[in-house]
């Protein structure tokens, strides 16, 4: 990609990092504030991060001394909260009066020296290029610098490495090398967690690169389960990396993986047919710990199980379906959840299977409206080896019989095709299931919870489903109601923050976003305020959660009285009740008016807002 075609996205990062800068109250002649610990806090952070700077300094920075021999550059190493830990190379162009920022401890975050590359890495969690005039603050701008931010192994951003200069240094070079760097950091802490107990594939698309920090790295157990991977396999796969099987991954049996000789380069090719060059490396010992969810933070689920009585929050139509469904638990009754999509239909069932007594036996969820047509039949009912063209030469068991004594969940049931619900019913009937290409029957024993967020009575009388097999699935119909209905809304906005903030945030949610919560129509449910909770904890950290914090989309359904007017009727009315209504988000209230966020903030103050 060429430098064009990326400057748009870099201008996005510095204009919505100088908006930051702006809502926190900063100019560009506020002075720095490098906010130092206190001593006994340095030395509790420096030794909780020992092992990450070691990495750093003995295994990483040594490949890349000609950074340092060759120029002016300072090499900085900060947390996850943008406290800097170490710092290598030449500090002579650091303006006196910046020293305290590059001294151990001290911190980097937008909030406290505006935009720059440490903060402003951690704040939109990717590699960016900060030039001179960049900096927010003018008392930055001596410097230059790259920071890419370090990710553990499930995926949680636990530090940046940075850059900097007083000279110019080229974005594009400069960029790619602390991006490199920082992924080496990455391959380094994954070996020294996994290499003595788990298998190590590296791959890569060259036999030359193999050992690059550029080479993706895949750990599993002895079983083939999947452990943890580096950002890099990732791309080279072209999927985000989950809980799954090195089968699932790659187009060769496990075995057959297990069996290459240590430490020798092989080919392998993926289940999408790319080709790669590899190399498997063996643990020493048997390996103790569990596989892990190295998923990004904001696209993982809560560890827990959910519980039942958990869900009970104080609105009564949940409450009635609770009682229901628990009164149902041991019946051999099929249950029908129904409820717009996100209502948490999903975590509803779990909650139901958690609490009976199949709690020990699988949990199958599938989605009908996910799997394409054509796969419907054989991804639910199996098939023997070589039943149609394309198909496994091992066969496949089916998830209806993967879910034999435990809990079988279809959900969006309505999107399944006609030619599929009648096998299905025939498997309801007889409780057994016939693979494609066979004709041999299995008994199965399924406790059957159905979901869907279409009206399948009306589907029925068009003829979209089945009528016997409705009366089939829906023993008992159970509706969730919409989040914007719920009367439990204060008590779900406490517990999902409770659930999704870090140990370290116990700030809370402040009472004017508790207010706009209260109102907004939340048309994504839970699953939309799980996405906006998200957000909004990682970008106010330790602080209480405030509107500046909560992304722009959520304002698009929160839109001021005004918002059929055109931007010149709208100037002539109260900006100050158009900014109170949409929460003080200055970006969404100027693009929504038309303005220039300067343009905004002078007719502000001109009604005596204080901002």
């Amino acid at each position: 990609m060429t430098d064009a075609a990326r400057a748009p996205a870099h201008d996005t990062i510095i204009q919505e990092s100088w908006s930051r800068c702006r809502d926190y109250g900063l100019t560009h002649q506020s002075p720095p504030r490098f906010d130092p610990p206190a001593p006994g806090e340095l030395s509790a952070l420096l030794e909780s991060r020992q092992a990450l700077v070691q990495t750093t300094h003995q295994e990483v920075l040594p490949y890349y001394g000609t950074i340092l021999a060759n120029s002016n550059c300072l090499i900085m190493l900060a947390d996850e909260q943008g406290r800097l830990l170490q710092s290598w190379g030449d500090q002579r162009f650091i303006e006196p009066r910046q020293a305290a920022g590059f001294v151990a401890g001290a911190s980097w975050l937008e909030r406290y020296t505006g935009t720059n590359a440490i903060g402003t890495a951690l704040s939109c969690g990717q590699a960016v290029h900060i030039q001179h005039d960049e900096h927010f603050l003018k008392a930055n701008r001596f410097m230059t610098g790259s920071a890419s931010p370090i990710f553990d192994e499930q995926r949680r951003m636990i530090a940046v490495l940075d850059v900097s200069s007083d000279s110019y240094l080229p974005p594009a070079h400069t960029l790619g090398m602390v991006k490199m760097m920082s992924q080496s950091v990455e391959n380094r802490l994954i070996l020294k967690l996994f290499a003595d107990h788990y298998h190590l594939l590296s791959f890569n698309t060259s036999l030359d690169n193999l050992d690059s920090p550029w080479a993706g790295l895949v750990v599993f157990d002895e079983q083939g389960h999947v452990v943890s991977a580096n950002r890099r396999a990732d791309n080279l796969l072209g999927q985000p990396l989950t809980y799954g099987t090195i089968e699932q991954l790659f187009d060769v049996p496990l075995q057959q993986l297990l069996n290459q000789p240590d430490g020798q380069p092989f080919s392998l090719r993926t289940s999408g047919h790319f080709r790669f060059h590899a190399r498997i490396r063996r643990p020493a010992r048997p390996a103790p710990i569990q596989a892990r969810d190295f998923r990004p933070a904001a696209a993982r689920s809560t560890p827990q199980e959910p519980h039942l009585h958990a869900l009970s929050l104080g609105d009564a139509r949940m409450d009635k379906a609770i009682r229901q469904a628990e009164r149902l638990l041991e019946k051999d009754i099929p249950i029908l959840v129904q409820g717009e999509t996100g209502a948490g239909k999903e975590v509803f069932v779990k909650a139901l299977h958690h609490a009976s007594s199949r709690s020990k036996q699988p949990f199958i969820a599938v989605n009908c409206a996910a799997i394409p047509a054509e796969l419907v039949e054989s991804e639910l009912f199996g098939y023997e080896k070589g039943a149609f063209t394309g198909a496994s030469q091992k066969g496949h068991v089916g998830l209806i019989r993967k879910a034999h004594k435990g809990t079988l969940f279809l959900d969006e049931i309505g999107d399944m095709p006609l030619r599929v619900q009648a096998r299905l019913l025939r498997v309801l009937q007889e409780r057994c299931v016939q693979p494609l290409g066979n004709s041999e029957l299995h008994p199965v024993d399924v406790r059957l919870i159905s979901a869907t967020n279409r009206p399948l009575r009306q589907d029925v009388d068009s003829g979209q489903f089945r009528a016997d097999l409705y009366y089939r699935i829906s023993g008992l119909n159970l509706e969730l109601p919409p989040l914007r209905e719920r009367t439990d809304r204060l008590a779900l906005f406490k517990a999902l923050w409770e659930q999704h903030r870090e140990p370290r945030q116990r700030a809370g949610i402040a009472p004017a976003v508790l207010e706009l919560f209260q109102r907004h129509p939340w048309p994504g449910n839970l699953r939309q305020l799980s996405s906006v909770l998200r957000v909004a904890l990682a970008m106010a950290d330790d602080q209480p959660i405030q509107p500046e914090h909560l992304p722009d989309d959520f304002f698009l359904d929160l839109s001021p009285e005004t918002a059929s007017q055109t931007p010149a009727e709208a100037e002539n009315t109260d900006l100050a009740s158009q900014y109170q209504a949409c929460g003080g988000n200055i970006s969404y209230l100027a693009r929504h008016l038309g303005l220039s966020r300067n343009t905004l903030y002078k007719r502000l103050r001109e009604q005596g807002l204080k901002i």
